[in-house]
């Protein structure tokens, strides 16, 4: 699920990125220090404690304070859940301020999936899932319509719907229903519906269902196993209904989708690459 993690100093200013277009979700925080977008037409304001949220197909760089360094935190997914993508404003990405203690646990994320990166392990899946997740709600957070008070059980409604999520995708390829997901995380069917359809604006099952998707793409994004297999790891039972599902969800076949992020890959490296190139060209 995550390609790529960039962590640490950064001198944009001296070594600013050149806007280019990026094939995967971007999610950069600048933790300590100011940075600012880069675009095709000029640049953004700089600006300290906040992250942004760019779509895939984004066109766009990364410009500094000059010589002062910044701490930053990046991670790429190929996917992110679809209220995000339906949150984003007319300008085509998100840009957010952070408290400290979101810069906190944004340095706690960054470590853990850092180690997870570098060194995957079985629950490297699920901490992956968790850390897309944080970061796609700090944009809910911030939207005052996606936060609800469960006063029941002195839990946010977020928190019991991601309880949910983290739980359902831990359990994937069994395809629990919502009966066993209530169960497990002590809230009914009923009170999940509601929960999630104040928090995420959607059923349930559709959530869900983003998350068995989510994590097919995952698969064929991160491994070169057959169809038949990641079928069964994300409860489609079989290759020929995983193929008719993501047919119908997403218009091409799975095999199609797995080619053009191949493609993509490709792009990417060649890209930066090229960034490299031109500042030891500069040099």
């Amino acid at each position: 699920m995550l390609v790529y993690i960039g962590h640490g100093r950064r001198t944009y200013g001296l070594n600013p990125l050149t806007p280019i277009r990026r094939p995967f979700w971007e999610f950069q925080a600048v933790l300590k220090g100011r940075i600012a977008p880069l675009f095709p037409g000029g640049e953004g304001e700089l600006q300290k404690c906040r992250l942004w949220i760019f779509p895939p197909g984004s066109e766009h760089g990364w410009d500094g304070d000059g010589a002062a360094a910044a701490e930053v935190a990046v991670f790429h997914f190929p996917v992110a859940p679809a209220p995000l993508r339906e949150t984003l404003p007319p300008a085509g990405y998100i840009s957010l301020g952070l408290a400290a203690r979101q810069i906190t646990r944004l340095r706690e994320l960054q470590k853990q999936a850092l180690a997870g990166f570098r060194q995957p392990d079985a629950f490297t899946h699920l901490q992956q899932e968790h850390l897309l997740l944080e970061l796609s709600l700090l944009a809910a957070d911030a939207h005052p319509t996606l936060e609800i008070e469960d006063k029941s059980r002195g839990l946010s409604g977020i928190q019991t719907v991601k309880r949910a999520l983290l739980w359902y995708g831990d359990h994937l390829s069994r395809s629990p229903g919502l009966d066993e997901v209530g169960r497990a995380v002590g809230a009914s069917p009923a009170h999940l519906r509601r929960l999630f359809h104040k928090s995420l604006g959607c059923a349930p099952k559709v959530a869900l269902q983003r998350l068995q998707f989510q994590r097919a793409l995952d698969e064929m994004s991160r491994t070169t196993d057959g169809l038949e297999a990641i079928a069964e790891r994300c409860g489609f039972g079989s290759a020929s209904a995983f193929s008719r599902a993501f047919k119908e969800r997403m218009g091409y076949a799975p095999r199609t989708w797995r080619n053009a992020l191949h493609s993509s890959l490709i792009s990417e490296k060649a890209s930066r690459r090229k960034i490299r190139s031109n500042r030891k060209a500069a040099r």
